[in-house]
């Protein structure tokens, strides 16, 4: 299990928030820069209905993953919200931290690798879980 130091010896806290700020910054920008694909891909003028079909296809497929990175988003943004309530990096299944490196990958990560194991295996029985 990892120790209360974060990167570079860095406290923990520290660097939970790090990784939340970075990681919402990165989605932000993405979502910014999909929506202003989306922007161009309207103003584009088809030429004829394969063009037509496409821009709509393409228009689509923009709107989608907009709305997958603004999910993404919330989850971060609760994360933060655990995070000031001092319950972020905390395994919801047996209250140990989470590593920091786990956080990094999936900063809204609410299990430990182990518990997460567990409600997936869970799962494949039927058991209902949350998603995140």
């Amino acid at each position: 299990m990892e120790s209360d130091e974060g990167r570079n010896g860095r406290p923990r806290l520290e660097a939970l928030r790090d990784i939340l700020t970075h990681q919402r910054n990165l989605l932000l920008a993405r979502i910014r820069e999909l929506r202003r694909d989306q922007e161009e891909e309207k103003l584009t003028e088809p030429s004829d209905d394969m063009d037509i079909a496409r821009s709509q296809a393409d228009v689509e497929t923009y709107a989608s993953l907009i709305e997958h990175s603004e999910d993404l988003l919330k989850a971060i943004d609760t994360a933060a919200s655990r995070l000031e309530e001092g319950r972020y990096g905390t395994c919801e299944g047996c209250g140990m931290d989470i590593p920091l490196k786990r956080l990094d990958a999936l900063p809204f990560a609410l299990y430990c690798v182990e518990c997460q194991k567990e409600s997936e295996t869970g799962r494949e029985r039927g058991t209902i879980s949350e998603s995140f």
